[in-house]
């Protein structure tokens, strides 16, 4: 029979616990990693909750200013346009957590439909209102993006 010699037995033993060290070390850094995204996502979506009111508040303020909507109009663009940037947020999330490559090369289809309720906003009279070239209250003020990554 074959004996092993004690200085490979030792070799192999020492291989053995730096494998072991580095397996632990990577796995309790991913998991550091994982919790710290998850923490970023959770006060991104505090952030959101807490700035809904001022959104609403503004997006109010320009389709009534910019594109003379009144009423129940008013009402469905204002929850449109908030639904459109709320579902915006949460795929964007979604591809952060995730990092999920296939929707990442899809995010501007989702960014488009996020925008899409702004840009197909009509007047009353029922033709589209450009903006008159003034600068509105949304683009004077950081948005919430610009305001995250400060």
């Amino acid at each position: 029979m074959m004996q092993i010699d004690a200085l490979v037995l030792m070799m192999l033993g020492e291989l053995l616990l730096l494998t072991s060290v580095t397996s632990v070390f990577l796995i309790v850094r991913a998991l550091i990693k994982r919790k710290r995204d998850r923490m970023a996502v959770l006060r991104l979506l505090s952030r959101i909750k807490k700035d809904d009111e001022r959104r609403t508040v503004e997006t109010r303020e320009v389709a009534q200013s910019v594109y003379n909507l009144d009423g129940g109009a008013l009402e469905k663009a204002v929850t449109h346009i908030s639904r459109g940037e709320k579902l915006f947020y949460q795929t964007f999330m979604n591809v952060y957590l995730g990092r999920d490559a296939t929707v990442l090369q899809n995010l501007n289809v989702e960014f488009e439909s996020a925008v899409e309720p702004i840009v197909c906003l009509r007047s009353p009279r029922g033709r589209v209102v450009e903006p008159r070239g003034r600068v509105s209250v949304m683009m004077r003020q950081p948005s919430l993006m610009q305001r995250l990554s400060a």
